[in-house]
């Protein structure tokens, strides 16, 4: 599949950063019906935070990556959480040779090639590293959890639409 283009990932962020917060009350209901484990994935990250703009942050960002991958129309069914657990120790397992001492951001990298979102990721690097809000609110090891969180649902994501399409 050819990655959602830069322009396509900045439409996306604009589009649910402009979503009322009874918009985003919806797509996060809307979302459990339809993909509880990617729901639950999200919501296990956003429960660390009390900050209502912390929460915020990482459920629109989640639905600017959601909204990517759904942008290329393949039904898929509901994803489960062996599903999640399976596709998350295949891709350590590619991996297991490289301890994290001894990663030097290869591994990562990797991780980020094989899910195929060059532009999304990108994008998603830069507002953790650019936006200011964002260095406010989120100590480095926050940010470092929430996009560890974004590759899983991306590599969830990617390869549940590999299998569908």
């Amino acid at each position: 599949m050819e990655p959602v283009t830069k322009e396509f990932v900045e439409h996306a962020d604009d589009f649910i950063s402009h979503l009322s917060d009874n918009q985003l009350k919806e797509r996060i209901a809307e979302l459990k019906k339809k993909q509880y484990s990617l729901h639950t994935i999200l919501i296990m990250e956003a429960d660390k935070y009390k900050e209502p703009k912390k929460k915020d942050i990482i459920w629109r960002t989640g639905f600017t990556m959601l909204m990517c991958f759904e942008s290329y129309k393949i039904k898929i069914p509901m994803i489960s959480m062996i599903t999640v657990t399976d596709i998350v120790k295949n891709d350590q397992k590619k991996r297991k040779h490289i301890t994290a001492e001894n990663d030097d951001g290869t591994n990562i990298q990797k991780s980020v090639d094989e899910i195929g979102q060059p532009n999304l990721f990108s994008f998603i690097q830069e507002k953790f590293t650019d936006d200011e809000e964002f260095h406010e609110l989120f100590s480095e090891e926050d940010a470092h959890s929430l996009y560890f969180m974004l590759m899983l649902l991306g590599n969830v994501y990617a390869t549940t639409l590999l299998r569908y399409s």
